[in-house]
């Protein structure tokens, strides 16, 4: 493995492969493709990575269908109107944070490992994943923000309060009776 990736490493990075730490698989040997000359010991590890990734989706996918029937039997029941809203709106966000690992982690790296197994060139894919496993986990939180309207009135009054001109009204009221009100805004 070291021999068959020492050049492209060094061709592509600039980087002397016995100076780095990684991680890949080698499915045939060069020039061969043949089920003779096929590696099971990488091919194993290959089905190993797809059957866990695959066990956390459908864990992801069972957890949600439990959800939704919880909720619709809760929403069902006679709880308060607020209460309704608020699982309603936490069922909508748990949507969104299925959807997300779903498109940033679960796809890009399941083509990613399947990929050189049926001997397509995903190289062009490496830069891409990266970006979208670094900002999973800064994207991950944003539904409950945006769809728990708790949260969000809050997010918005503390970007919003900011925008806002300070005012400061004075009222001043006289010994007779009358009143008199000022506003300045800062």
């Amino acid at each position: 493995m070291v021999e068959a990736i020492r050049p492209i490493v060094q061709d592509v990075f600039n980087l002397n492969i016995d100076d780095t730490s990684y991680a890949a698989a080698l499915f045939w040997p060069e020039n061969t493709v043949s089920w003779d000359s096929f590696n099971w010991e990488d091919g194993i590890g290959l089905i190993n990575c797809i059957v866990l990734m695959q066990i956390s989706f459908f864990v992801i996918l069972w957890m949600g269908a439990r959800s939704r029937l919880k909720i619709k039997d809760l929403v069902n029941q006679g709880v308060s109107q607020y209460s309704k809203n608020l699982q309603v709106q936490l069922y909508k966000a748990l949507v969104v944070q299925t959807l997300i690992p779903t498109i940033f982690i679960f796809i890009p790296f399941g083509v990613f490992f399947l990929c050189p197994f049926f001997l397509i060139d995903c190289e062009f894919l490496s830069g891409p994943i990266t970006i979208f496993y670094a900002i999973y986990p800064a994207l991950d939180p944003l539904p409950i923000l945006f769809f728990i309207d708790i949260y969000r009135d809050a997010v918005r009054e503390m970007f919003c309060s900011k925008c806002k001109s300070n005012k400061v009204e004075v009222e001043v009221i006289r010994r007779n009776g009358e009143n008199h009100s000022t506003e300045n805004s800062f």
